[in-house]
């Protein structure tokens, strides 16, 4: 495919020198902008010359995604974007891992941080073991569910509801959906990770879709089970704040 569009490696070389030159100093250009410094520098982006060239300087790490300009999409030098980080050594790489889980997830158990970072227990254990003095511990039923000194462990008296996306970290954050979903929906449930989810006082009752058209938004709902009048009220509130966002 290179060949075919005449690409070889003094045009991708002097391509990336364009994309530094036009990117540095923090600088985000839409698709457009990019393609005029291109062309400015006798660099053509017809066909699909422009998606080539953008492909292998993403896959050189010269660029990445910046911020969207409305709905257009940017470019911006990746190493100002994503600027180099100290290397770690495995203990404190799995230190750094633990504090931000159980400080953002927590209460969670041992086992829940091994399968959300996809480590063994083991190593698991080592992170836990060098910020346990930053969380307490709970034990219900046999496990043990550490978390930040601030978590509330009170439940709300006000039914509460939200509108999740899929593969949102309420769901996927855990070994399983035990704790957010009720046994007896549990088969029911089974997607709750792909689908976005429907939470009502922290429990998944169901799951949601929209509908997007011009000037409006429509909500579907696909509920586990009854909900009764203070939850349906939540539920009805949290679709209204959803269409206020999307419109």
């Amino acid at each position: 495919m290179y060949k075919k569009y005449e690409l070889d490696y003094k045009v991708f070389s002097k391509s990336k020198e364009v994309f530094v030159n036009t990117l540095q100093g923090n600088k985000q250009l839409t698709r457009s902008e990019i393609v005029t410094a291109l062309q400015n520098n006798d660099i053509a982006t017809d066909e699909l010359r422009l998606t080539l060239l953008l492909m292998h300087a993403e896959l050189d790490a010269i660029i990445c995604n910046g911020a969207k300009v409305g709905k257009q999409f940017t470019y911006a030098l990746l190493d100002e974007r994503a600027p180099s980080y100290p290397t770690l050594t495995h203990e404190e790489a799995l230190t750094k891992l633990a504090d931000g889980y159980f400080k953002s997830r927590g209460p969670a158990t041992i086992h829940d941080f091994a399968t959300w970072a996809g480590i063994t227990v083991t190593d698991a254990n080592i992170g836990l073991q060098n910020v346990r003095h930053q969380l307490v511990n709970e034990a219900i039923d046999g496990k043990t569910y550490w978390m930040p000194y601030n978590v509330e462990l009170i439940a709300d008296k006000k039914a509460t509801a939200y509108l999740l996306p899929a593969f949102d970290e309420f769901a996927i954050a855990y070994k399983n959906r035990d704790a957010i979903v009720n046994s007896k929906y549990l088969q029911q449930a089974r997607r709750v990770i792909f689908d976005p989810a429907i939470v009502v006082d922290n429990q998944v009752v169901g799951t949601w879709k929209r509908t997007v058209k011009t000037t409006t938004v429509n909500v579907s709902l696909n509920l586990f089970g009854k909900l009764n009048i203070a939850q349906t009220k939540a539920v009805e509130q949290a679709i209204n704040w959803y269409k206020k966002f999307m419109i």
